[in-house]
Protein backbone atom coordinates (compact mmCIF):
# COMPACT_ATOMS: atom_id res chain seq x y z
CA UNK A 1 0.00 0.00 0.00
CA UNK A 2 3.07 2.18 0.94
CA UNK A 3 4.78 1.39 -2.48
CA UNK A 4 1.23 2.19 -4.59
CA UNK A 5 1.15 5.66 -2.85
CA UNK A 6 4.68 6.72 -3.36
CA UNK A 7 4.44 5.15 -7.16
CA UNK A 8 1.15 7.26 -7.54
CA UNK A 9 2.91 10.58 -5.99
CA UNK A 10 5.82 10.04 -9.08
CA UNK A 11 2.99 9.77 -11.71
CA UNK A 12 1.11 12.71 -10.16
CA UNK A 13 4.31 14.76 -10.44
CA UNK A 14 5.72 13.58 -13.53
CA UNK A 15 1.83 14.88 -15.04
CA UNK A 16 2.52 17.87 -13.22
CA UNK A 17 6.19 18.89 -14.41
CA UNK A 18 5.27 17.72 -17.89
CA UNK A 19 1.80 20.07 -17.64
CA UNK A 20 3.78 22.93 -17.17
CA UNK A 21 6.49 21.90 -20.10
CA UNK A 22 6.01 23.96 -22.58
CA UNK A 23 7.17 24.37 -26.40
CA UNK A 24 9.37 27.24 -27.63
CA UNK A 25 8.19 29.16 -30.84
CA UNK A 26 9.79 31.68 -33.14
CA UNK A 27 12.74 31.85 -35.12
CA UNK A 28 15.95 29.98 -34.53
CA UNK A 29 19.50 29.59 -35.04
CA UNK A 30 22.61 27.73 -34.63
CA UNK A 31 26.14 26.19 -35.27
CA UNK A 32 26.22 22.63 -35.93
CA UNK A 33 29.27 20.28 -35.29
CA UNK A 34 29.91 16.67 -34.81
CA UNK A 35 30.42 12.92 -36.24
CA UNK A 36 29.67 12.05 -39.98
CA UNK A 37 30.29 8.32 -41.16
CA UNK A 38 30.11 8.31 -44.88
CA UNK A 39 29.50 5.18 -47.21
CA UNK A 40 31.90 6.24 -50.22
CA UNK A 41 33.78 2.96 -51.93
CA UNK A 42 33.90 1.93 -48.09
CA UNK A 43 32.94 3.54 -44.40
CA UNK A 44 35.19 6.44 -43.49
CA UNK A 45 34.73 8.65 -40.81
CA UNK A 46 35.32 12.64 -40.29
CA UNK A 47 33.72 16.23 -38.90
CA UNK A 48 30.83 17.88 -40.10
CA UNK A 49 30.47 21.55 -39.64
CA UNK A 50 28.38 24.01 -40.92
CA UNK A 51 25.09 26.54 -39.27
CA UNK A 52 21.42 25.30 -39.66
CA UNK A 53 18.26 27.98 -39.32
CA UNK A 54 14.20 27.52 -38.85
CA UNK A 55 11.73 28.08 -36.84
CA UNK A 56 9.27 26.68 -34.81
CA UNK A 57 5.17 27.39 -34.42
CA UNK A 58 3.29 26.10 -31.38
CA UNK A 59 0.42 24.21 -32.00
CA UNK A 60 -0.40 23.55 -28.62
CA UNK A 61 1.13 24.02 -25.11
CA UNK A 62 3.40 20.91 -25.47
CA UNK A 63 3.66 20.40 -29.41
CA UNK A 64 5.29 22.84 -32.60
CA UNK A 65 5.85 22.48 -36.15
CA UNK A 66 8.72 23.66 -38.03
CA UNK A 67 10.86 24.09 -40.56
CA UNK A 68 14.57 23.45 -41.18
CA UNK A 69 17.19 24.86 -43.26
CA UNK A 70 21.57 23.98 -43.04
CA UNK A 71 24.39 24.40 -45.04
CA UNK A 72 27.37 21.82 -43.76
CA UNK A 73 30.86 20.65 -45.11
CA UNK A 74 32.77 17.63 -43.51
CA UNK A 75 36.56 16.21 -43.16
CA UNK A 76 35.83 12.67 -44.67
CA UNK A 77 37.71 11.50 -47.37
CA UNK A 78 38.05 7.91 -48.73
CA UNK A 79 40.66 6.23 -51.61
CA UNK A 80 40.23 3.88 -53.84
CA UNK A 81 43.39 2.52 -56.21
CA UNK A 82 43.03 -0.57 -58.98
CA UNK A 83 45.56 -1.91 -61.21
CA UNK A 84 45.03 -2.91 -64.80
CA UNK A 85 46.53 -5.67 -66.19
CA UNK A 86 48.00 -5.41 -69.43
CA UNK A 87 46.84 -8.57 -71.67
CA UNK A 88 49.15 -10.06 -74.04
CA UNK A 89 47.25 -10.01 -77.53
CA UNK A 90 48.87 -12.37 -79.77
CA UNK A 91 52.24 -12.19 -78.41
CA UNK A 92 55.37 -12.50 -80.76
CA UNK A 93 58.36 -12.68 -79.05
CA UNK A 94 56.48 -11.90 -75.70
CA UNK A 95 55.23 -8.68 -76.65
CA UNK A 96 52.01 -7.15 -76.73
CA UNK A 97 51.20 -6.46 -81.20
CA UNK A 98 48.09 -5.51 -81.03
CA UNK A 99 44.91 -3.82 -79.51
CA UNK A 100 43.56 0.16 -79.48
CA UNK A 101 45.16 1.88 -76.99
CA UNK A 102 43.22 1.22 -73.75
CA UNK A 103 44.07 1.92 -69.75
CA UNK A 104 45.41 -1.52 -69.61
CA UNK A 105 49.23 -1.84 -68.07
CA UNK A 106 47.98 1.33 -65.14
CA UNK A 107 47.29 2.05 -62.23
CA UNK A 108 43.86 4.32 -61.13
CA UNK A 109 44.03 6.29 -58.25
CA UNK A 110 40.99 7.89 -56.71
CA UNK A 111 40.48 10.29 -53.86
CA UNK A 112 37.12 11.21 -53.52
CA UNK A 113 36.08 14.01 -50.63
CA UNK A 114 32.98 14.82 -49.63
CA UNK A 115 31.75 17.97 -50.16
CA UNK A 116 29.28 20.92 -48.78
CA UNK A 117 25.79 19.35 -47.95
CA UNK A 118 22.04 21.16 -48.00
CA UNK A 119 19.29 20.30 -46.48
CA UNK A 120 15.81 21.69 -46.14
CA UNK A 121 12.80 19.91 -44.02
CA UNK A 122 10.18 20.23 -41.85
CA UNK A 123 10.03 18.79 -38.08
CA UNK A 124 7.96 18.13 -34.81
CA UNK A 125 8.60 18.97 -31.86
CA UNK A 126 7.67 17.46 -28.64
CA UNK A 127 7.67 19.30 -24.64
CA UNK A 128 9.08 16.20 -22.49
CA UNK A 129 9.46 18.55 -19.55
CA UNK A 130 10.20 22.52 -18.56
CA UNK A 131 13.60 22.57 -20.16
CA UNK A 132 13.74 19.56 -22.58
CA UNK A 133 12.26 19.48 -26.07
CA UNK A 134 12.28 16.23 -28.36
CA UNK A 135 11.51 16.49 -31.99
CA UNK A 136 11.52 14.03 -35.07
CA UNK A 137 12.70 15.55 -38.85
CA UNK A 138 12.60 14.79 -42.37
CA UNK A 139 13.32 16.31 -45.81
CA UNK A 140 15.16 16.74 -48.69
CA UNK A 141 18.85 17.46 -48.22
CA UNK A 142 21.96 17.58 -51.63
CA UNK A 143 25.66 17.02 -51.27
CA UNK A 144 28.21 17.27 -53.22
CA UNK A 145 31.15 14.31 -54.50
CA UNK A 146 34.33 15.79 -55.66
CA UNK A 147 36.75 13.34 -57.42
CA UNK A 148 40.73 13.33 -57.57
CA UNK A 149 41.63 10.61 -60.33
CA UNK A 150 45.25 10.14 -61.12
CA UNK A 151 45.52 7.27 -63.58
CA UNK A 152 49.49 6.51 -63.92
CA UNK A 153 51.99 3.83 -65.46
CA UNK A 154 53.57 3.10 -67.98
CA UNK A 155 51.55 -0.27 -69.52
CA UNK A 156 49.25 -0.22 -72.43
CA UNK A 157 48.89 -1.86 -75.64
CA UNK A 158 50.65 -0.74 -78.49
CA UNK A 159 49.57 0.07 -81.75
CA UNK A 160 50.86 -1.35 -85.32
CA UNK A 161 53.34 -4.97 -84.73
CA UNK A 162 55.79 -4.23 -82.75
CA UNK A 163 55.87 -1.01 -83.18
CA UNK A 164 56.48 1.31 -80.63
CA UNK A 165 56.30 4.68 -82.60
CA UNK A 166 54.68 5.88 -85.81
CA UNK A 167 52.92 8.28 -87.94
CA UNK A 168 50.88 10.21 -85.41
CA UNK A 169 51.67 7.10 -83.09
CA UNK A 170 53.09 8.36 -79.64
CA UNK A 171 53.71 6.51 -76.23
CA UNK A 172 50.96 7.02 -74.07
CA UNK A 173 51.37 9.72 -71.14
CA UNK A 174 52.94 7.87 -68.04
CA UNK A 175 49.96 10.17 -65.74
CA UNK A 176 47.30 11.81 -66.43
CA UNK A 177 45.17 13.93 -63.64
CA UNK A 178 41.56 15.18 -63.49
CA UNK A 179 38.90 16.00 -61.37
CA UNK A 180 34.99 15.28 -61.16
CA UNK A 181 32.40 16.71 -59.47
CA UNK A 182 28.61 15.13 -58.67
CA UNK A 183 25.56 16.50 -56.66
CA UNK A 184 23.42 13.75 -55.59
CA UNK A 185 20.14 14.19 -54.17
CA UNK A 186 18.43 12.44 -50.88
CA UNK A 187 16.33 12.09 -48.13
CA UNK A 188 17.49 12.54 -44.47
CA UNK A 189 15.73 11.06 -41.21
CA UNK A 190 16.62 12.80 -37.81
CA UNK A 191 15.93 12.21 -33.92
CA UNK A 192 17.12 14.45 -31.10
CA UNK A 193 16.81 17.05 -28.16
CA UNK A 194 16.84 20.36 -27.16
CA UNK A 195 17.51 21.46 -23.54
CA UNK A 196 17.16 24.96 -22.93
CA UNK A 197 20.65 26.29 -20.89
CA UNK A 198 19.10 30.12 -20.68
CA UNK A 199 15.85 31.90 -21.88
CA UNK A 200 16.97 32.37 -25.55
CA UNK A 201 20.20 29.57 -25.41
CA UNK A 202 20.06 26.03 -26.10
CA UNK A 203 21.92 23.14 -27.04
CA UNK A 204 20.91 20.24 -29.05
CA UNK A 205 21.95 16.38 -30.17
CA UNK A 206 20.75 15.05 -33.12
CA UNK A 207 20.94 11.44 -35.12
CA UNK A 208 20.51 11.62 -38.73
CA UNK A 209 20.46 9.08 -41.82
CA UNK A 210 21.21 10.35 -44.98
CA UNK A 211 20.39 8.21 -47.94
CA UNK A 212 21.49 9.38 -51.23
CA UNK A 213 21.48 8.09 -55.39
CA UNK A 214 23.94 6.09 -56.52
CA UNK A 215 24.37 4.14 -53.20
CA UNK A 216 25.49 6.64 -51.12
CA UNK A 217 24.46 7.08 -47.73
CA UNK A 218 25.95 8.98 -44.18
CA UNK A 219 24.99 8.67 -40.40
CA UNK A 220 25.77 11.29 -38.31
CA UNK A 221 25.92 12.53 -35.01
CA UNK A 222 25.13 16.48 -34.47
CA UNK A 223 25.63 18.75 -31.59
CA UNK A 224 24.53 22.20 -31.90
CA UNK A 225 24.73 25.26 -30.29
CA UNK A 226 21.60 28.19 -30.90
CA UNK A 227 19.65 31.22 -30.00
CA UNK A 228 16.33 31.84 -30.09
CA UNK A 229 14.72 34.96 -31.30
Amino acid sequence: MKFAGISFAVVLAGISSTAHAETPGGFRAEILAGYDSSEIYSTKSGVSYGLGVGYDLPVSDRIAIGADAEASDATTKDDFSVFIPAPVIGPVFGVRVAGPPTLSGRTIQTKTTVGRDLYIGARVTVALSPRFNGYAKVGYTNTLLKSDIVIAGSGGPLVGPLAPRGPGLLPPPSAFNTSVSDTLDGMRLGIGGQLNMAKNLFASLEYRYSNYEAGFSRNQVIAGLGLRF
